[in-house]
């Protein structure tokens, strides 16, 4: 009896040896392709919600700059080349830290950079400086930008005594930055709206007949107005 079962199974087997292994492969394939699909899915699905952020952000960009004056745009894009130019030059430098020194009260007595320190996209600058208390605080309240350049400071030290301040301060360029196609840019009226803002201070500040032109600032540099 067991003989006969074992002669019906091998005979069953290799009548439908065929079918076995088309089962076979279809179980391989449906575990092989179906995660494939899935992974496939899903990265479908994320390009989908990315490129429907850009739409809405391209959509919200169109309709801000339909909305902007016709010289909105244009005074806050000059205003940005002028805060950070596209190529540097130490007559600027100097021009912004002198005129800040006028506008404050604040007398800066020296400054010196180290050429080893100069990056692509910045020049740190260490300047010390003395004056009254209104005067240092005037200074450090409009430090950011009222020079006609952007600057940021990395230290400072304060001597209450002597009322003297030595700080290190960092002028930007943007020539050498790299894009990075991956960053979004936040491209909003609040933005333009400040950059417009500080252009007419610039205006006002600096002196209504120096008109905020970033081509004002690129003299021929003869030579490094900085020592070592």
């Amino acid at each position: 009896m067991p003989r006969k079962i074992d002669i019906y199974t091998r005979r069953l087997l290799k009548d439908n040896i065929i079918y076995i292994i088309l089962l076979l492969i279809f179980i391989i394939l449906l575990i092989i392709i179906v995660p494939m699909q899935i992974n496939r899915l899903y990265i479908q699905g994320d390009r989908n919600s990315k490129l429907n952020l850009e739409l809405n952000e391209l959509k919200d960009k169109r309709n801000l700059v339909i909305d902007l004056k016709a010289n909105q745009l244009d005074q806050a894009i000059q205003t940005l080349n002028t805060l950070i130019p596209s190529s540097e030059d130490y007559f600027s430098i100097i021009r912004a830290i002198e005129t800040l020194s006028s506008q404050t009260g604040f007398s800066i007595t020296s400054y010196r950079i180290s050429l080893s320190d100069i990056s692509k996209q910045l020049i740190p600058i260490q300047i010390t400086g003395t004056g009254s208390t209104t005067s240092i605080v005037n200074f450090l309240n409009g430090y950011h930008h009222s020079g006609g350049r952007l600057i940021t400071i990395n230290s400072l030290e304060y001597s209450p005594n002597a009322t003297k301040i030595d700080l290190a301060i960092n002028f930007y360029n943007y020539k050498s930055m790299k894009s990075d196609s991956s960053v979004g840019i936040r491209f909003d009226a609040k933005r333009i709206d400040k950059f417009v803002a500080i252009g007419e201070s610039l205006t006002k500040s600096i002196g209504s007949e120096e008109k905020i032109n970033p081509q004002d600032f690129n003299y021929p540099a003869r030579s490094n107005p900085f020592g070592q």
